[in-house]
């Protein structure tokens, strides 16, 4: 009993530690349920009930992904849309972010082997964020290799 009044503080701080642990695994526990469920609306795909579930024989009677209505697009992603922000020193000249821009398009076309260089080219825009001393492009590159889905 001596130690408790001592760390009195301590014993305290535990004890509300513990409790805010209980009820966030609650919450988190009652919240996965809610993610758990397969919403049409949402995915484009049949919600099958009871998935997963098991006759006495030991197969699953119904299979456990959802069946897509419709065909689901591409099978590969040929060309790859990045938004690249960069610094304009402060020193700089009144063109430096058009010349950083081309000299990015210019690293990615030479220097990696990744893209396609003839079909590299930056967005039609270049927009200065506000105040500060950046902005903000878009470079679309085609791949090499498309990624396959």
């Amino acid at each position: 009993m001596a130690w408790i009044k001592r760390n009195l503080f301590f014993v305290i701080g535990a004890g509300v530690a513990l409790a805010l642990i209980g009820f966030v695994g609650v919450y988190q526990l009652a919240a996965s349920k809610d993610r758990a469920q397969i919403r049409t609306q949402e995915t484009g795909a049949v919600t099958i009930p009871g998935a997963g579930s098991r006759d006495v024989s030991g197969r699953s009677q119904y299979p456990v992904a959802a069946i897509p209505e419709s065909d689901p697009g591409p099978s590969e992603i040929p060309k790859l849309t990045l938004r690249c922000r960069a610094v304009i020193p402060s020193h700089a000249a009144g063109d430096a972010a058009t010349t950083i821009a081309y000299a990015l398009q210019k690293e990615l076309r030479t220097g990696t082997n990744f893209f396609n260089p003839q079909t590299t080219e930056l967005g039609p825009e270049i927009h200065r964020d506000g105040d500060a001393d950046t902005f903000t492009l878009d470079v679309t590159v085609a791949l090499q290799r498309p990624i396959k889905l």
